[in-house]
């Protein structure tokens, strides 16, 4: 039988503890039990679950459970029960419930979600010696400190945990009182609690802490007391269960410091930072929020942001608040609200985040807004910067479009004009004046394009093409356009190219061109005396890409070490004194630099102060597989195995033409000076060709080859004369020279000149790459020996306008610049006629289609009334394909991008002012050409 002194502590006990009949009947649960199966209170449970068989999740546990109960008296089980709200995996304790007489009549256990480690329990005659030590047995388990205390402060029951405390045996426990088992003081005060207790009658529930004895470290308890009463009501002892918590109250302490951590970090931050609930009300909110809006925190918990910040504003932020905590992702904008105090726009950067539970399901959501007002402003006032300044950019390109159309339309009447003047019969004087002229317009020209490119550079609007570039017609173009200079004061002009150097690359020849030019002419103009030598060479980078390295070097005044800095910096000169002798504007090593750094390369220089200047660059390389050259391979089977005599005071010069003919195959021989040449011919040296340089101290080019004739015919050993001060025709064929060659030697003309002399049976075209009709220059011009078969009399030269024979209109609205293209046409051949501005031209177009229709249009671009490109376009659009003329423009347009738009308005050409001759002269032709293959294509083959 139970006695009423141990009911109360069965109703005390932490873990889960049940008494029921050998049916299976639940007689009584206590409260831990319900609450570990989901229930209130044991009342519930009983009412709920009247059997413990019910307990059990699988069906047929609790037949096992009896039986094995049955055949040990007392078992451990592992089990799985039902709770209310799913399961719950349990280890049980249980044994049978036996009388006096050994009969079983119930059975008792105990479970719990953890381990058990069941004593056992021993039988005695006494019923309730028998409950008590069955109890006993039951609370060994328990790691919570179990005891039992009389009404004397005896220990009646205590276990093993409680036991652990006061590191006592149990015999020397059970029937001593607190005072002989703790310190006198700690003793005296549970005394006086426990008899306080037992007067009152009331349990309690409190935290209570006491001093380990192995570590001396201090323990929280959560300590549970309740007096035990007998069926009269008198108080007969006590029960208390004592649970170790100190690890709960270190987790508790921490969390609280963590949770004051992150408030204070919270709190501290100047972001907005606020939490929302399921339902959207406000659950929490920073400083800063509350600051921003002008809240109390008590005004906003459990508001919704309808209630705070209006419906409109409110309705808004509560649907996007729902669409995160629905959709379950972050999301991330920008809004932007008015200020509350004073209601300028203020910018907020947002981020709400969906706040989720163990389980993952959604509970709320957590803001973060981020004011960002002062760098909207900022942005706002970059962007208005950068309109500023891109209209300002608009303007100046504008501005210096005008002023290239103002400027250059002048030019062109100068440039014309003084060129159809110096045509004309002038006494020597009036011809020195006009070439004064042709010459200052042709500098001003060049420092116009200058500042110009330098413009185009500087505001972006240069792009580089990426076509094949002969490198050889790249180089030697730039070198006949600083020739004339070099040639006047007596400069050698030379330039070599590697043989590792592909001969095609991919590139932008324009801009490669000029970089060249602004460098040699660079050269030329600081050099009095000496040399000025292009050099080509392949390199490696430190990738080890491969790269094109080319080197200007000259002989020239040099440059000091402390002024080297300013030399590529813009409109900045080594000299900048008003008594300096060299002038110019500082920007051509400029746009130099800026080219070569589009181009992926560098450029820097090497100079010594009176010895010279080696100014390098070095551009990546890439490569273009091109086909043979035609007369390479003929003219290298003519010169194979020759020998050729170099005679040549230039060092550099000689090197360069002994690398050139052993290229070839030849075996060159080179000496400084005639007497060393005519030296080597006294001494029975045999020469198939002899190369003479014209500048020669001592004995010049012409009287050496006046001595090597005394003893060598011309067919005995040809001549060939290189010269860098023009050509003397009449001495040549007098002292029967094979050809004159131009310095700077170009290889495909030298090779030509060789190949013409040594077999010609061989015919070598001059080739000039890049321009199919242009005819081939001075220099490359054969002057022929004495007793030659050319007659003296030269034909009459053809003009252009009989080659190619075309009606032309000229829509110009300028009155000079009509007289100077009037002037040049005729002087090509040809008879124009004028239209005033665009309008005017379209009428004489549709007029013409019943006449004579117009081959040809030179269309101004600027006009009045109908500027060129409406003009054309109307053209275009208005006249039949058969009526249709070519339309070249003519304009002072020479900005970039200007082509294209002449291009894109229907035009088939585009040549800029000052109008050259030249110039004028190869775009008639190509238009002329143009012309022929379409009216080709339009006119049907005869089918007969």
């Amino acid at each position: 039988m139970t006695t009423p002194a141990t009911e109360p502590l069965f109703d005390l006990l932490p873990i889960g503890a049940y008494r029921a009949a050998l049916d299976g009947r639940l007689l009584r649960v206590n409260p831990a039990m319900a609450q570990l199966l989901g229930y209130t209170s044991p009342q519930e449970m009983l009412k709920a679950c009247a059997s413990h068989a019910f307990c059990y999740a699988q069906k047929g546990r609790h037949t096992q459970f009896m039986a094995q109960l049955y055949g040990a008296g007392v078992r451990d089980f592992e089990s799985v029960m039902v709770r209310r709200e799913g399961r719950v995996f349990v280890r049980e304790h249980a044994q049978l419930l036996l009388d006096a007489d050994g009969v079983a009549f119930g059975y008792e256990g105990a479970l719990q979600d953890g381990p058990l480690a069941p004593g056992p329990i021993t039988p005695e005659t006494s019923a309730d010696a028998l409950h008590l030590q069955r109890l006993q047995a039951l609370v060994d388990t328990i790691p919570d400190h179990v005891w039992m205390i009389d009404r004397q402060g005896k220990y009646v029951v205590a276990n093993p945990a409680f036991l652990s405390v006061s590191q006592m045996s149990k015999d020397a426990v059970l029937g001593s009182t607190i005072a002989q088992i703790f310190e006198s003081e700690q003793a005296a005060r549970y005394v006086a609690a426990d008899m306080q207790m037992m007067q009152d009658k009331q349990p309690i529930l409190r935290e209570d802490t006491y001093i380990d004895p192995k570590t001396g470290q201090t323990i929280y308890t959560e300590l549970a007391k309740t007096p035990l009463l007998d069926t009269a009501g008198e108080c007969i002892g006590l029960a208390g269960i004592a649970r170790d918590i100190t690890r709960r109250k270190q987790a508790e302490e921490a969390f609280q410091f963590k949770q004051m951590q992150l408030s204070t970090l919270i709190n501290s931050i100047q972001d907005h930072i606020w939490q929302i609930d399921r339902e959207g009300y406000y659950m929490l909110a920073n400083p800063a929020f509350l600051d921003a809006h002008d809240l109390k925190l008590e005004s906003l918990l459990g508001k919704s942001p309808k209630d705070i910040f209006g419906t409109e504003r409110g309705s808004r932020y509560h649907a996007s608040n729902l669409s995160v905590m629905v959709n379950g992702e972050t999301l991330i904008h920008d809004d932007v609200a008015p200020h509350p105090q004073t209601g300028e726009p203020m910018y907020l950067e947002l981020i709400k985040t969906p706040l989720k539970n163990e389980n993952g399901q959604c509970i709320g959501l957590v803001g973060i807004a981020r004011d960002i007002t002062p760098r909207k402003l900022v942005e706002v006032a970059l962007t208005q910067a950068k309109d500023s300044a891109e209209m300002a950019e608009r303007a100046k390109a504008e501005f210096l479009a005008n002023m290239s159309h103002e400027i250059r339309t002048p030019m062109n009447a100068v440039i014309g004009m003084s060129d159809l003047l110096m045509e004309t019969a002038l006494s020597a004087e009036q011809h020195e004046f006009a070439d004064t002229i042709r010459t200052s317009s042709d500098q001003l020209l060049s420092l116009i394009n200058d500042i110009l490119d330098f413009s185009k550079i500087e505001s972006g609007h240069l792009s580089l093409e990426q076509v094949p570039v002969a490198l050889n017609d790249c180089v030697e173009s730039a070198l006949d356009l600083t020739a004339n200079p070099a040639t006047t004061k007596g400069l050698d002009l030379l330039y070599w190219m590697d043989d590792e150097v592909p001969r095609t690359v991919l590139g932008d020849s324009t801009r490669l061109r000029q970089v060249f030019v602004n460098l040699i002419s660079n050269a030329v103009k600081f050099t009095q005396q000496g040399e000025v030598v292009v050099t080509l060479t392949r390199r490696l980078g430190s990738g080890g890409e491969p790269l094109m390295h080319a080197s200007v070097r000259d002989t020239g005044i040099g440059i000091p070490a402390d002024r080297v800095d300013r030399l590529f910096q813009v409109f900045s000169q080594v000299d900048t004194s008003t008594t300096r002798h060299y002038g110019g504007t500082g920007l051509g090593l400029a746009i130099c630099k800026r080219l070569v750094g589009l181009m992926g390369g560098r450029i820097w220089v090497e100079s010594e102060l009176g010895v010279g200047s080696n100014f390098q660059f070095e551009i990546p390389l890439h490569a273009v597989q091109t086909g043979p050259i035609s007369w390479s391979s003929a003219g290298e089977q003519a010169l194979t195995g020759r020998r050729v005599l170099v005679v040549d005071d230039n060092a550099t010069n000689r090197r360069i033409l002994d690398l050139q003919t052993t290229r070839w195959g030849m075996h060159p021989v080179s000496v400084a000076s005639g007497e060393q040449a005519l030296n080597l011919l006294a001494g029975g040296e045999h020469f198939d060709v002899a190369l003479l340089d014209v500048q020669m101290p001592g004995m010049d080019g012409y009287e050496l080859a006046r001595r090597i004739r005394l003893s060598h015919s011309a067919s005995k050993l040809p001549l060939l004369v290189l010269t860098s001060q023009g050509m003397d025709g009449v001495r040549s064929r007098e002292l029967g020279v094979a050809q004159t060659l131009a310095k700077p030697i170009k290889s495909a003309q030298l090779m030509a000149a060789l190949t013409r002399v040594l077999d010609r049976t061989v015919a070598i075209p001059i080739r000039n790459v890049g321009s199919q009709s242009a005819p081939a220059p001075l220099s490359s011009m054969a002057t022929e020996p004495l007793g030659s078969s050319a007659t003296t009399a030269q034909p009459a030269k053809a003009k252009l306008a009989d080659v190619h024979p075309m009606r032309i209109l000229l829509a110009e609205d300028n009155l000079v610049n009509q007289r100077v293209a009037a002037l040049i046409l005729q002087g090509l051949g040809y008879r124009i006629e004028m239209a005033a501005n665009g309008e005017i031209a379209l009428q004489m177009m549709h007029e013409s289609v019943l006449t004579q229709a117009f081959d040809l249009v030179l269309m101004d671009v600027q006009m009045p009334q109908m500027d060129g490109l409406e003009a054309t376009r109307r053209i275009r659009a208005e006249l039949a394909a058969g009526h249709q003329p070519q339309i070249v423009a003519m304009t002072a347009n020479a900005m970039e991008g200007d082509r294209e738009v002449c291009i894109q308005a229907g035009m088939n050409d585009y040549l800029s002012k000052p109008i050259k001759p030249a110039s004028l002269a190869q775009a008639l032709t190509e238009a002329a050409s143009r012309r022929a293959a379409k009216m080709v294509s339009i006119v049907p083959s005869n089918s007969y």
